[in-house]
């Protein structure tokens, strides 16, 4: 009896030694080689573009923001034949993205046939590593040497030449020398005469290709410029006539210089013999791009989306 009892009292201890371990075996884990590497602070900054026109005051020495300002570029009220007056600009890129920019005359209104006899003399220096040497080099003797002649007022407004353009990484500038001049030979029908309006001195700016990505840097390579508004972009398109000098079938007009297309419906009328329809595009202000397209008899308006 008493090796019976002694078997049992074995069995439960061993079964209580089982359940000792079992439950020291609870919240345990197994060891593993293991380790991590964490990438952390991953942010997304959009850059900015950002242009600023600056004016060159020769009676203080300093360089003033035309944005900061209301006063007019040309204010002289006394022009006489051969009168020439030059001023100096510098074009600065404030933001952090690279931009490409081109100068721009806009005028709301029509001028007289003042502007005719008034020239328009261009030096994009561009970037200098000294800026006091730009108000030496841009700033020219009275023959305007090193200048280039960009056309008179007249033509030269609401045009973009390409004698007026340039790329600027961030924080550069690039300087330009602007002459106006009259012509010797305007004679004394100009007298008192007022140009009939004023015009603006834009610079339009958009991204240039610097900055790379995963690629290259090609991926902004075809951006436009954007529209301005005054200005006048012309675009062109072959055009087939019926028996009536009407345009036989819709013709489409696609990014010309411009953003988005418009089409010409069938019906329009056409000068006589007309193969090619030439369309002047203007931006009013705050509006969208339209097209006026002026052949015979017909005028059209498009919208341009």
């Amino acid at each position: 009896m008493k090796k019976c009892v002694s078997l049992k009292q074995r069995l439960i201890s061993s079964v209580l030694v089982l359940v000792m371990l079992f439950a020291s075996l609870i919240g345990t884990t197994f060891a593993w080689f293991t380790d991590t590497v964490t990438s952390s602070g991953n942010k997304i900054v959009s850059g900015s573009l950002k242009v600023d026109l600056e004016l060159f005051d020769e009676e203080t020495n300093q360089w003033n923001s035309v944005k900061d300002s209301n006063d007019s570029i040309f204010t002289y009220a006394k022009w006489e034949p051969g009168f020439t007056e030059v001023k100096l600009l510098k074009v600065q890129n404030e933001g952090s993205l690279a931009l490409k920019w081109k100068a721009v005359f806009v005028s709301k209104d029509a001028l007289s046939e003042l502007a005719d006899v008034i020239d328009v003399y261009v030096l994009p220096y561009g970037v200098l590593s000294d800026e006091d040497a730009a108000t030496t080099v841009v700033h020219p003797d009275r023959s305007l040497n090193g200048y280039t002649y960009a056309g008179t007022l007249s033509s030269f407004i609401e045009t973009i030449e390409a004698t007026t353009y340039g790329s600027l990484k961030e924080g550069e500038s690039a300087y330009l020398g602007l002459a106006l001049k009259m012509k010797e030979s305007a004679g004394n029908e100009y007298q008192k005469m007022d140009i009939g309006g004023a015009f603006d001195i834009m610079i339009v700016a958009t991204q240039d290709s610097a900055e790379s990505d995963s690629f290259d840097n090609g991926y902004d390579s075809n951006v436009p410029f954007p529209l301005t508004p005054g200005m006048l972009y012309t675009a062109k398109a072959a055009v087939t006539a019926d028996e009536n000098n009407k345009v036989a079938s819709e013709v489409k007009i696609g990014e010309n210089d411009a953003k988005g297309n418009a089409t010409v419906p069938a019906g329009a009328l056409l000068e006589e013999g007309a193969t090619e329809l030439t369309f002047d595009l203007s931006v009013a202000e705050n509006s969208e791009a339209v097209l006026e397209m002026t052949a015979g008899d017909a005028a059209l308006r498009l919208d341009v989306h």
